[in-house]
């Protein structure tokens, strides 16, 4: 036809939370302190692990938007990814008779985030946006309390892996005037923590 005209959107969001805990403070402020002990001498392990993949892909069938006139492509991606993973002994939570203590938060994140289009016209018109936010917070953390009695080594390890992949592209095709505009976006916003409060 004259005008062709050809548009994609896709749109991720996610959240996701893991945690392991050891007595905990609930919203209300209430204090949840177990008495833990270990019979044998046994090793104790506080593990929380997550391995977190979002995709977020808009790419038009047929190359765009075509016309013997006008010609408009149209793609945008947006990924938006928040992830929690916490390792933690409560407050006022004691463990006795271990041997070795751990407490071990990690996350692996991917967020791959793509944007692509075409367009043919005179006239042709290409705008292209990708834009990928991704937040993500890892703690370790041991509250306050007495003092943890064990007979071996203590560990506390938080650790982060972020790969972040941001692709806006576009191809514009005119006899006339062609206008292309592609943007991509990517922001990383991240807390690594390891605490130990008594």
């Amino acid at each position: 036809g004259k005008t062709g005209v050809a548009g994609s959107v896709a749109v991720n969001i996610a959240f996701t939370d893991s945690e392991v805990y050891a007595g905990y403070t609930d919203e209300s402020n209430v204090v949840h302190a177990p008495a833990v002990t270990i019979t044998g001498g046994g090793d104790v392990t506080l593990k929380a692990d997550a391995d977190v993949t979002n995709t977020a892909k808009a790419l038009p069938t047929a190359g765009g938007g075509q016309g013997s006139k006008v010609g408009v492509g149209i793609s945008v991606a947006v990924n938006y990814g928040e992830n929690t993973t916490f390792a933690e002994i409560g407050d006022g939570a004691s463990i006795t008779g271990a041997h070795d203590l751990s407490l071990d938060a990690s996350l692996g994140k991917e967020m791959e985030t793509e944007a692509r289009t075409g367009a043919t016209g005179a006239p042709a018109i290409t705008p292209v946006v990708a834009v990928a936010i991704t937040a993500n917070d890892v703690d370790a953390t041991i509250g306050t309390g007495s003092q943890l009695t064990i007979g071996g080594d203590l560990d506390a390890q938080a650790s982060l892996t972020d790969q972040l992949s941001t692709t806006a592209e576009g191809d514009t095709e005119s006899s006339d005037t062609g206008v292309g505009i592609s943007v991509a976006v990517a922001v990383s916003r991240a807390r690594i923590a390891r605490n130990a409060r008594r």
